[in-house]
């Protein structure tokens, strides 16, 4: 299973976990780009928007030889707005029926998708997602 995300607003929770895990932003937090070396003196801002770029590419290359039969891929804002109906497509691709499908409905999930960044920043955010040609 995939599940894709608007790119500005997973830029700001890696920033942000770089920050809460290790208080400060420039220590690599989760999957590293494949050619880190090259940008572990970079700005943390451009350094997450390559690393959102080179890890989903790499995802889109692996999917890519799987049998559309054998994954698939849902978006974080739709499985936030309607979690039952998007759970229900993976209980579907699975083969397996959901047993408590109403807990799905009462339980919201939290809309991580708010900026949280003063705008200034976030606009930083937007600007190297676009040079990465995660933005257009």
């Amino acid at each position: 299973m995939h599940i894709e995300r608007d790119p500005r607003f997973t830029a700001q929770s890696l920033l942000e976990s770089r920050r809460k895990r290790y208080g400060d932003e420039t220590t690599w937090w989760s999957i590293r780009p494949r050619d880190l070396d090259t940008w572990s003196d970079r700005d943390p801002v451009e350094q997450v928007a390559h690393q959102i770029e080179d890890v989903s590419r790499h995802i889109k290359d692996g999917l890519a030889i799987v049998p559309a039969y054998r994954s698939i891929s849902l978006r974080y804002e739709q499985l936030v707005e309607d979690p039952r109906r998007e759970m229900e497509k993976v209980a579907q691709f699975l083969g397996s029926p959901i047993e408590a499908a109403d807990d799905l409905v009462s339980d919201r999930l939290r809309d991580g998708n708010t900026r949280r960044f003063p705008i200034d920043r976030f606009a930083r955010i937007e600007a190297a997602l676009r040079v990465e040609g995660l933005l257009r």
